[in-house]
């Protein structure tokens, strides 16, 4: 069996698996990088309350949406919970995609 491919395109991560074997997948590494604090398997999503080196604590939240293609998105939005700047999305989806290709490899 291959391994599936992930990818990162700006704030999303694209993986090459159906959602109901993506979410749980989101779900552990999103315990590996803070509190989980929201979990809706049916509606794709998925909130982690995180800290991020020279940020303060940040909520991440996870929308899963399957494409066609074969592909499940995870579209990922930052927003800081003490009022300063949250990190860059872009940067927090790569730190997911990493965990995620640590899992399927």
């Amino acid at each position: 069996m291959a391994t599936p491919v992930v990818v990162v395109d700006g704030d999303t991560v694209a993986a090459e698996l159906p959602a109901g074997d993506l979410f749980p997948m989101l779900v552990d590494v999103g315990e590996t990088m803070g509190d989980v604090v929201h979990l809706d398997p049916e509606g794709g999503l998925l909130e982690v309350i995180a800290q991020f080196a020279g940020y303060g604590p940040c909520s991440v939240l996870l929308s899963l949406q399957g494409r066609g293609t074969g592909m499940t998105e995870a579209w990922c939005t930052v927003e800081t919970l003490s009022g300063g700047p949250p990190p860059p999305t872009a940067a927090v989806a790569e730190l997911l995609a990493d965990g995620l290709r640590r899992l399927v490899a």
